[in-house]
Parts: C-alpha cells; structure tokens; sequence
C-alpha cells in the first residue's frame, strides 16, 4: 500500500469535503499503475470505501459523495480480475448508468480481465454469459417513458428492457452487417429509443456496445505456427498482443447512486495493460446520429480524380505513392494526396490490401495495423469531415462528399479485420 493510501485512511470529514482534497484523489486513482495492478486498486478502493461509510451521512447527497463515488466504481473496475466471483456476478446489475455518464472505461476493464481467459484459446462463454446475465438483468433506469415492446407490452425504462427491445430488432441479416450496423439501424427503427433526449441515446448506445461486446467477441487470438528453421533447432512461438481500449463518450454528471458493496478479499491476480488506440471521440455519437452511407460507385478508371473540393487542384503522382507503402510507419503517414493518385475505389482497396500485408508480414494482429492508419492524416482528415458534418464545432476537411463516403465504407471493411 503506497503512503498516499496509508495517510488517506487518517483524514477527516473537512478533507473529504475540501475540493482541493477530491481533486487529490482523483489525480492519485487516475495512475496507470491501477489499471494493471488489480490487487493496488482493490486496496484503494477498500480504504475509500470505508471512509465513504464513515462519513456517510454527512457526505450522502453532496456533489463531492457523488465525485468521491465515480473514483469507488473507477477503482471497482480496475480490480475487477482481484475480486470475488460474487462481486463479478453483480458488476453489471447496478450503477452501470452511472459509471458510463462519469466516463469509466467499462470496456476496457472487460477486454482487460477477459483476455486473461481467452487469450490463444478464443472465447470463454462461462465468463461472458456471467457478465451478460447481470446486464440483462439490470433495473436501472434509463429514460422517463415506458417501453413498449413489439409484443404490444409496456414494460419499465430498465436496462434489461432496452436490451430486450434492441434484440427484437436484430435478425440474421443486420447481424452479418456487424455490430455497428444493428445500433444504427435500431437508433433509427425503435420508437422507444427516438423518444430519449441526446444525452440518454448516448448512454443507450454504450449500454448496447458492451452488451454486443460480450455476445460478439472482437478477436479470437491465434497461435501461429512457427516459421521453418534449420534442422534440430525449435521454432520461436509469436507473441500475440492484447487488444486495445475502447473509448468512453464524455456525458454529465448523474444523481447520487446507491451504497457500494464491500470487498472480500481473494488471492492477487496479475491483470495485463492493453495498448491504447487512437482516441475516436465522436465514434459513439456518429453511430447514434449518422444515418447509414449508401455504397459508392466505382468510378472510371484515370490517374487523376475530378470531382474534389474547388479549391484543390489536382495531385499530380509524384512523391511517394500508395504501393510504396511498406511498414506499419508508412500506414500512419497516408496523405489525401496519396489517395488522389488513382480512382478513389482502387485506392481505398490497395490502403485495405496494405493493411491487411503488413499485418502478415509482421505477424501481427490485423487490429494493430488497423489502428495505425488511424493515426494517419488522411483518417483524420475523414474524423475531421464527420465532426463537422454532425455540428461538432470542427472545421471542413479537404476531402470531398465522395472521398469520405469512401473512406467511411473502407472503416467498415476493416473495422473487423
């Protein structure tokens, strides 16, 4: 236990309620040693816990119970793989509203504790069907309306019933379009989700994406075979990598949740630190609001695309072009210009082929890969485009409405690469 744990143990009430103080907290419970010390979060978490009850009738109903509350349910999450199977059992059941509208990264503490499980196996459905049980039975409310369901029954507002209304909509064909396309077409279909305010759709869509998430796993790691090597000599095993954090939307602040279970404490487990992607800050708020994009038309066969913004002439190929593209450094330099060298199908086509040969050719997951070229100008660039388009307060991109619809088909292609 570190001394800034040690010391918080001895404080008063007038520290509790000093904002200076919280501030102090939750600076100290943002430390990435958290994150992958799952036994150093619980311990933080069993100490603030037990101030919390201390205190807790002068502090109940206050803005800094519910401040000191989201570092509770931060540092629960942190030490998900070091508590008892009981408390796991109820992760999902209560105060999963709460936890999204304060910016606690749920899904990442999830892909975290179930890669110990899955990984170079594939998924384990005892632990996913745990945490899916939980949610499916969560009583929270979200809204003020009842649902009615396609059944004609009105049901509560509650979690469980929302999933139980975005299931009705879901079928074989929407499932083949993945995961993305199911939300978007629920959003857009359910009477019920076009009745809550921006910030509840919101909520509702993360709700929905860790559901998905547990029903659909995102990767099934695989132990590739070693490459051929002199005789008598064993071949390497590759190293596979964890998968990377999802990002968690900004909302406000909610009312007060209830009292915080306590912890029993179970034998330390090591939870690995998945690699943190490039951040997509309005990916959630797109998929809410955005309607699908209609396929593009592959385009006539030139060297020089003509239907660009006014004020950008013509890109002219020189410099370094798409089939130069070699490494996963290239991946992240992928200019608009590159993209202009040829049709813009053909191009988008041969940005996939890259993507998915240097995954090969570094033995690597095609997600890695993925993440990269998201970090290019030109992704960036299409980011900046759909920010603006939504009303995000961001500036016109230089690509034009083609070359975006363009991109946005080519992220869906490679999103579950």
């Amino acid at each position: 236990m570190d001394n800034f744990i040690k010391d918080l143990q001895q404080v008063s009430i007038e520290y509790l309620k000093d904002d200076l103080s919280i501030g102090r907290i939750e600076e100290h419970a943002a430390d990435s040693q958290f994150e992958s010390e799952p036994m150093a979060a619980r311990e933080f978490y069993e100490v603030l816990d037990e101030l919390m009850k201390k205190y807790g009738g002068q502090l109940n109903g206050t803005k800094e119970y519910v401040r000191l509350f989201a570092v509770l349910q931060k540092l629960l999450w942190h030490a998900l793989p070091a508590l008892d199977k009981k408390i796991k059992q109820q992760m999902l059941g209560s105060n999963v509203l709460f936890s999204i509208k304060n910016n606690i990264d749920i899904l990442a503490d999830l892909d975290a504790y179930l890669y110990l499980f899955e990984f170079g196996v594939g998924p384990d459905n005892e632990e996913r069907q745990m945490f899916m049980y939980s949610l499916t039975h969560n009583q929270e409310r979200l809204g003020n309306e009842l649902i009615i369901l396609k059944s004609g029954e009105s049901v509560p507002p509650f979690v469980s019933n929302w999933i139980k209304d975005f299931t009705s909509y879901t079928d074989a064909d929407t499932a083949i379009k993945g995961e993305s396309y199911e939300l978007t077409q629920y959003m857009y279909s359910s009477p019920n989700a076009k009745k809550l305010n921006n910030n509840d759709k919101q909520v509702l869509a993360y709700v929905i994406n860790v559901y998905n998430h547990l029903r659909y796993p995102k990767y099934i790691p695989e132990i590739e075979k070693p490459t051929p090597e002199p005789a008598n000599k064993p071949a390497p095993k590759p190293i596979s990598q964890p998968v990377a954090k999802p990002v968690i939307p900004q909302f406000k602040a909610p009312i007060v949740p209830p009292s915080v279970p306590k912890l029993v404490v179970p034998p330390p487990v090591i939870k690995p630190t998945p690699p943190k992607p490039n951040p997509v800050v309005s990916e959630i708020k797109r998929e809410v609001a955005t309607p699908e994009l209609p396929a593009h038309s592959e385009l006539p066969k030139t060297s020089v695309i003509t239907n660009r913004p006014a004020n950008i002439p013509p890109t002219k190929i020189s410099g370094t072009t798409l089939d130069q593209v070699k490494t996963v450094d290239d991946l992240k330099k992928i200019s608009i210009d590159q993209l202009r060298q040829g049709p813009i199908a053909t191009q988008t086509q041969l940005i996939k082929s890259k993507i998915i040969s240097i995954a090969s050719a570094n033995r690597m997951l095609p997600y890695f890969a993925v993440v990269a070229f998201e970090a290019s100008p030109l992704f960036q660039a299409y980011l900046q485009e759909g920010g603006s388009k939504m009303g995000g307060g961001g500036k016109d991109s230089e690509l034009s409405k083609e070359e975006f619809e363009a991109i946005a088909d080519l992220r869906k292609q490679i999103e579950n690469l």
